[in-house]
């Protein structure tokens, strides 16, 4: 038999082992569980890591996503601008191309009248040269009359008012000269040579010429820098009549119609009569 005391010692020996032997094991498992949460918080930290750059490429795409809309907004913003302007421009075109074709129907139609009237002319000028003929020992126009053309001219060398100037060619048959062409002009300058009224006014309506068989002015010999209107000076008051110079082709100067000058007297061949000038 065993003694009983050393039976004892045998088992705490026993148990003793085995502690160590636990021990060893749940230390072992420790340093194991403790390698493995190493590791996950390690893994942890490294998905928090891609997460936050996930999240940031994330908003960036968002922004770039939000600017790429924008951008598309201009551009579909421009193209409804662009697209409203080129209707304009299309809108204008057809506008513009209408009244071409409107100024060049006008325009055929006043070279028609030109040229009608440009024969018309060819043969009163035949027609004068004709009656000129005719006329060879006899002038188709009154006595102290120069004849010019188709027009008889008298130059009155007293002097006095546009008006009354006026009335005194009305009174012979005439009126003031009507000036139609460069020919006229010229011949009015050497046939004068002096300041002498002419049957242009703007009498009725400041700025607009008329003569006084009521054709609107549309060849001008005006001297530069006229008409003037006197510049607005008081002491020339309104220049509505116009007289002739002394010599030069551009030679009209607008006047106050009270200004005392000698005038022009015109009437046609056919307006021809007995009465000597006075």
């Amino acid at each position: 038999q065993v003694p009983k005391a050393q039976g004892g010692d045998f088992t705490g020996l026993l148990f003793s082992v085995w502690g160590l032997r636990g021990a060893t094991a749940i230390k072992a498992d420790l340093q194991a569980s403790n390698n493995n949460m190493s590791s996950l918080m390690q893994e942890r930290d490294q998905l928090k890591t891609n997460l936050t750059e996930m999240t940031k490429g994330r908003d960036q795409l968002k922004t770039s996503l939000t600017e790429m809309t924008k951008g598309r907004d201009q551009l579909k913003t421009s193209l409804t601008e662009m697209t409203e302007e080129r209707d304009q421009l299309k809108t204008s075109l057809t506008v513009m191309t209408k009244e071409r074709d409107h100024l060049k129907t006008n325009l055929n139609e006043m070279t028609k009248e030109n040229n009608k009237l440009l024969s018309l002319y060819k043969k009163s000028e035949f027609a004068c040269f004709t009656l000129n003929l005719f006329f060879v020992t006899d002038s188709p126009c009154p006595t102290g009359w120069n004849i010019f053309r188709c027009s008889c001219y008298f130059l009155y060398e007293g002097s006095g008012s546009w008006t009354k100037g006026r009335q005194d060619c009305r009174d012979r048959g005439a009126d003031l000269v009507v000036i139609d062409s460069d020919e006229e002009q010229s011949f009015l300058s050497e046939f004068t040579n002096m300041n002498t009224w002419i049957g242009l006014s703007d009498r009725d309506k400041e700025g607009t010429w008329k003569w006084v068989d009521g054709t609107p002015l549309t060849v001008k010999y005006w001297s530069a820098p006229q008409p003037d209107n006197g510049n607005g000076d008081p002491q020339f008051g309104e220049e509505d009549c116009v007289h002739i110079r002394e010599a030069g082709t551009s030679s009209w100067n607008d006047l106050s119609c009270e200004a005392s000058l000698p005038w022009v007297c015109e009437k046609s061949h056919a307006q021809k009569n007995k009465e000597t000038a006075y």
